[in-house]
């Protein structure tokens, strides 16, 4: 079997939005809540980021557009530190990019619609070494095209309340490069009938790609001047898409996220912003709760400096950290590894940058005739 550190797993095998009520948003709140502190202690298989805010379509394609401006573009990179030296020489690096913008009104004044595109890139090197080998390293690439729509509904005329659905589907390529093909039989010192095979293929049949169907529905609330929250569930991989991979057909888990966040102003220049985040794909999960604070440099200012905490269950302690500047936002978060990860990874690092573009319409006045004889 040959050593993949990528999130594929191999296997044989309309209703009317209505207004969610107090009660509702209580009981999807204490449902989070318990799934955060009894859940399964394991990871997911699909990329993760530590922070969404710079990326959020990639979570829930109803985000797409959900937004006050013209244009929303943000780059995100995750770097896991480098493993030691016995393992590999190479890092995992995944990168992001994202762009939304809403484009026309919908069906009513206060309906319009959202578009999208997210571009990422996931690699994982396994490096030449004393160990392993001298030959070419075995290293595998995920590239995703993902473009995506949202319809979103305000819910009154003040835009207070909003429900929005979102549809995306994103063409996903995998390569695996390299000819040094080292599996688990060869690291215990046992004969490996596949390694001839996978070492004279080279380049041909290590290549896949699949297209997948993601959906999402949020809701937002203003509740008041200095309080708002958003919740929100998408589904990725809907139906399970295959990809074929040295010969072998392999299924892509459907991929289930939730995720609710509470934005509340203490005072003038104090906000807390607690966030959860829940994912489950297959009989794996990805569950981690945050929560950060945003610091008001001046009153009236328009630079805060953000600072928090956060944990992914039963992987890692975050630190995050940050800043943000009138509609600039820049997240910088380091993961300290908790489990048995950590042996060989201990941190992984993410850096972030993301921006509202919003361009004003010039006033384009009638002209105005006067009669002469005033």
């Amino acid at each position: 079997m040959p050593i993949i550190l990528s999130p594929l797993k191999f296997e044989s095998d309309r209703q009317k939005p209505k207004l969610m009520s107090m009660q509702n948003i209580l009981k999807v709140g204490i449902t989070l809540l318990v799934l955060f502190f009894c859940g399964p202690h394991s990871q997911a298989q699909d990329m993760h980021f530590t922070n969404y805010q710079i990326t959020p379509t990639y979570f829930n394609p109803a985000l797409v557009g959900n937004f006050s401006g013209t244009v929303r573009a943000g780059l995100l990179f995750r770097d896991q530190h480098e493993l030691s030296s016995n393992v590999a020489s190479s890092p995992y690096r995944t990168f992001s990019l994202g762009v939304d913008l809403p484009v026309i009104f919908g069906f009513k004044k206060n309906h319009w619609v959202g578009a999208g595109l997210l571009i990422m890139r996931d690699n994982v090197g396994l490096g030449s070494n004393n160990e392993i080998g001298t030959g070419n390293p075995l290293s595998q690439s995920w590239s995703r095209f993902v473009p995506g729509i949202a319809y979103h509904i305000g819910m009154d005329k003040k835009m207070k309340n909003v429900f929005s659905v979102g549809v995306q589907y994103g063409a996903t390529s995998i390569g695996l490069s390299g000819t040094d093909f080292y599996t688990e039989n060869r690291y215990t010192g046992n004969a490996d009938a596949d390694q001839t095979t996978y070492s004279n293929a080279g380049n041909d049949g290590l290549n896949g790609s699949y297209g997948s169907i993601n959906i999402g529905i949020t809701y937002k609330s203003q509740v008041s001047k200095t309080t708002s929250y958003i919740i929100g569930a998408g589904v990725m991989h809907l139906q399970n898409p295959e990809v074929n991979l040295f010969g072998r057909n392999g299924t892509i888990n459907r991929r289930i996220n939730a995720h609710g966040l509470l934005r509340r102003e203490v005072n003038k220049q104090f906000t807390i912003e607690p966030a959860l985040y829940l994912s489950i794909a297959g009989p794996q999960s990805n569950i981690q709760g945050q929560f950060r604070t945003e610091y008001l440099l001046k009153k009236k200012g328009d630079t805060a400096l953000i600072s928090g905490l956060g944990y992914r269950l039963g992987d890692a302690a975050q630190l995050l950290t940050g800043a943000r500047y009138k509609d600039w936002l820049i997240t910088l978060s380091f993961d300290y590894h908790l489990s048995d990860v950590s042996e060989i990874s201990p941190y992984t690092f993410e850096l972030g940058a993301a921006k509202v573009f919003t361009v004003n319409k010039r006033p384009d006045p009638k002209p105005i005739l006067y009669c002469p004889r005033i």
